[in-house]
């Protein structure tokens, strides 16, 4: 690798780091993505791809409407991206149900649907029998569902795929295979150069960079791909953490957050779990074909709230990250926050900022270039 300079350096090409690359170059400026492998190819990979706004937040605190922005966005990216190649993003407008199976369950769910309405999305709660006429494969156990018609998902690989192809379009020079081993204000050291940038984004998911403070702990998740018998519901399904996502190939993904870890290993304990309480509300999932499992780590914030921050004592450095299980759902207004502050501009966001001396934890960047 030359030596070369540019206006922002990006460390970690998920879908933080694609999408601040894509807003960053569209804005004009010279960037540079570094990844130790792939665009994509990480906690972005693994992830089921919900854009999961009002099944998600259950008050409209302010990452709800960051998160609305987001979707906003999205809705402008699907055909954007078009323009760049051919890869579609899987956008599917399946709806979703959050399911109640106790009074004090339901309660919870009558409390959420009137500010949603509010806030202009469509949220209807259903009793027992409206559940089973809109979705009859649902457990008859189930005594309640809130409907959010008009919550989507995606294709995250094809989503990071459609952001990598849209870069080289964009004149952003992306290295993969490049692990950054230091960073100081304006330069990146790698294993074999050094790269020069008047800014640098360090987003770089469940993992830091020696000597870097990063206010992150890993999560894993664990997933099993099935193919149904029958056909079941059109809609995702969740209830208490798990989920189940129809994708538009016909089969489901099943999934749940479980515990803080690095672990990757797909444990017999994991696997039993998930099939066990994703059965409880799809009964007919158990004739279903496993057609594949794999877990990922996903980045929890230690400091409340996904972050975008200045470094606390290197200049010209950000820290981004921590978005947890809705780095999908938020990449796109993360990538357009991350820009406004690169190009000086006044931001007022949900975004958490980090002070000198603050608790951090490491997760160094395995060697890998």
């Amino acid at each position: 690798m030359n030596q070369r300079s540019y206006d922002v350096i990006i460390i970690g090409a998920g879908i933080v780091g694609l999408c601040t690359a894509f807003y960053s170059a569209k804005a004009g400026l010279r960037v540079a993505v570094l990844d130790r492998s792939t665009p994509g190819s990480g906690t972005t990979s693994k992830a089921a791809g919900m854009l999961g706004i009002q099944a998600e937040f259950r008050s409209p605190n302010p990452l709800y409407h960051l998160a609305k922005e987001s979707i906003a966005l999205y809705k402008t990216l699907t055909n954007e991206l078009l323009e760049y190649q051919t890869t579609s993003l899987d956008w599917t407008s399946s709806g979703a149900i959050k399911l109640a199976f106790t009074h004090s369950e339901h309660k919870q769910l009558s409390d959420i649907q009137p500010w949603q309405v509010q806030h202009g999305d469509r949220a209807e709660l259903l009793d027992r029998q409206s559940l089973q006429i809109l979705a009859p494969a649902v457990t008859k156990e189930a005594c309640a569902g809130l409907y959010f018609p008009n919550e989507v998902h995606v294709q995250p690989k094809q989503v990071a795929r459609a952001f990598e192809h849209s870069l080289y379009e964009l004149g952003v020079d992306v290295f993969p295979y490049t692990t950054a081993t230091s960073v100081s204000s304006n330069r990146v050291t790698t294993r074999t150069d050094t790269l020069y940038g008047e800014q640098i984004v360090i987003a770089t998911g469940h993992e830091s960079i020696a000597n870097t403070p990063w206010p992150v702990t890993p999560v894993k998740g664990e997933i099993i791909k099935v193919r149904p018998r029958r056909q079941l519901s059109q809609q995702t399904i969740f209830y208490n953490g798990w989920y189940a996502v129809p994708k538009q190939d016909g089969e489901w993904l099943l999934g749940a957050t479980s515990t803080h870890s690095e672990d990757t290993t797909i444990s017999v304990n994991g696997v039993l779990e998930l099939l066990t309480n994703t059965q409880a509300f799809l009964p007919d999932l158990r004739d279903s074909e496993i057609t594949a499992m794999w877990s990922g780590i996903r980045p929890k914030s230690t400091v409340d709230s996904p972050f975008i921050s200045p470094h606390p004592t290197l200049h010209s450095v950000w820290l981004v990250g921590g978005h947890n299980r809705n780095g999908i759902l938020l990449g796109p207004i993360t990538g357009k926050c991350v820009t406004e502050r690169l190009l000086g501009n006044e931001v007022n966001d949900a975004f958490t900022s980090i002070k000198a001396g603050e608790h951090i934890e490491h997760h160094h960047q395995s060697e890998k270039s």
